[in-house]
């Protein structure tokens, strides 16, 4: 809302001045009216360049560059106004209020009327729209210096925020694992490679095992059948010679 009401509010008192300057102050006053004299008059001036007379008939180049930078002002505003600081948003308005009052001159006209007149240092005749657009860009250089949300509008990209969480791995955990850790698997990891396929699939049938050996009983498997059956080795000579 701000920025419509400033917009407005140059625009339409730009081309009041510009009225009169074109009408009662050239028929009135012969084109010139003294303020102070010899240092601020009202003289009325065509102006069929730039701002302050600059770069002379280069109507239609003017018209180009003029829609182009409005246009593009016009979207910035839309997309990151609520982002803005206030000063930010007030020079970006002045600057297209200069801009579209000076467009409608040049493209009713064919020329911009000028009317502002500093003749005690010689300085070109300007009028409410060139005004604006100096002020503007002053305002602007200022916006740079304070408003972040600007800044990284012309760096292009935000800077990366402090504190950022680490990127999580592909199972979804967050970060990978520290050197303490690795090194802590690192034995259980060693152990499980020396005992074998065998001790970790957990009992299964080790490399170059005879299928069904796992089942037939070893040594001390006989020698606790025999104890159980009440005979030892070292006994069976004696019972036997009696």
């Amino acid at each position: 809302m701000l920025e419509v009401i400033v917009f407005l509010v140059f625009v339409v008192l730009d081309q009041l001045t510009k009225l009169w300057a074109a009408g009662a102050l050239v028929t009135q006053y012969g084109g010139s009216l003294p303020v102070i004299e010899g240092v601020f008059h009202f003289t009325y001036v065509e102006n069929r360049g730039a701002a302050f007379s600059l770069l002379q008939n280069q109507r239609w180049l003017f018209i180009v560059l003029t829609v182009a930078v409005s246009a593009l002002i016009v979207a910035v505003l839309l997309k990151k106004r609520r982002s803005f600081a206030v000063l930010t948003r007030l020079s970006l308005t002045l600057l297209l209020s200069g801009a579209v009052g000076n467009l409608i001159d040049r493209i009713a006209l064919g020329y911009v009327r000028d009317m502002l007149d500093f003749c005690l240092i010689n300085f070109p005749v300007f009028n409410v729209a060139d005004c604006c657009v100096t002020i503007g860009a002053i305002l602007l250089v200022a916006a740079v210096l304070t408003d972040k949300s600007l800044l990284a509008l012309f760096e292009g990209k935000k800077k990366p925020e402090e504190g950022k969480a680490a990127p999580k791995g592909e199972d979804g955990a967050e970060g990978a694992p520290t050197a303490p850790e690795e090194q802590a698997d690192a034995p259980l990891q060693q152990a499980g490679e020396r005992n074998g396929p065998s001790a970790a699939e957990g009992g299964a049938q080790a490399p170059g095992q005879a299928p069904g050996a796992e089942d037939a009983p070893g040594p001390a498997q006989s020698e606790g059948a025999k104890e159980h059956a009440g005979q030892t080795p070292a006994a069976d000579g004696p019972a036997q010679g009696a």
